[in-house]
């Protein structure tokens, strides 16, 4: 039952036990084999007690019961292009997503990271300004990766911009997420360095 595993996870994780976690999330996958929808709830469950291996994992699987599933497309894509490997099956898959949904900002940001990765800044500058475009208060990771590239192409002043925003964004979000707190110490060092005028460690690229 997902509800009750999703329900299991929660407990667990508040307690720090996630072996059990992990136990209960990997018989619930074994169960839902051969359905998509359910194993790509099996991968958020494993994403959100940070076993992100085995999400990739998951992903995978979603991906050869139904090859065109969006939201495995799009999420395995992400992960692959911030880790930098397999950016080209990244980007076709990030594609297939976006192919689905071209309006959907966490896919275009997805496209904006992975041609960011493979060096194309001008093609990621378009679809990361897509991206934060529909919403008054984008998302710190989008405000991030769109400051990254504006640096890479020579706006230092723009990218301070974007990064600050993305800091003040991280300030006032009212949800917890275990990727803003790496995100805020990114973010204040790149605007240390930025200030003393010195090389910004953005995010490596592959281009």
């Amino acid at each position: 039952n997902r509800v009750v595993v999703q329900a299991l996870v929660d407990v667990y994780s508040e307690q720090n036990k996630t072996t059990e976690a992990a136990h209960d999330i990997e018989e619930f996958r074994k169960a839902v084999a051969n359905d998509a929808d359910q194993l790509y709830v099996a991968a958020g469950l494993y994403s959100r007690i940070d076993e992100k291996l085995k999400s990739e994992e998951v992903l995978e699987q979603v991906l050869r019961v139904d090859p065109q599933h969006v939201g495995a497309s799009n999420d395995l894509g992400y992960f692959w292009a911030d880790q930098g490997k397999n950016l080209v099956k990244a980007e076709a898959l990030i594609r297939t997503a976006v192919d689905a949904e071209p309006d959907n900002e966490s896919f275009l940001d997805s496209l904006g990271w992975v041609l960011y990765k493979r060096g194309e800044f001008l093609q990621a500058r378009k679809y990361l300004q897509q991206a934060i475009s529909t919403s008054e208060l984008p998302d710190p990771v989008m405000l991030d990766h769109l400051g990254d590239v504006m640096y890479q192409l020579g706006d230092n002043t723009q990218a301070q911009e974007l990064w600050k925003r993305s800091l003040t964004g991280i300030t006032t979000a009212n949800v917890e997420r275990s990727d803003l707190a790496p995100l805020r110490l990114q973010l204040e060092a790149k605007l240390k360095q930025a200030t003393k005028g010195g090389k910004v460690d953005v995010a490596p690229t592959t281009g």
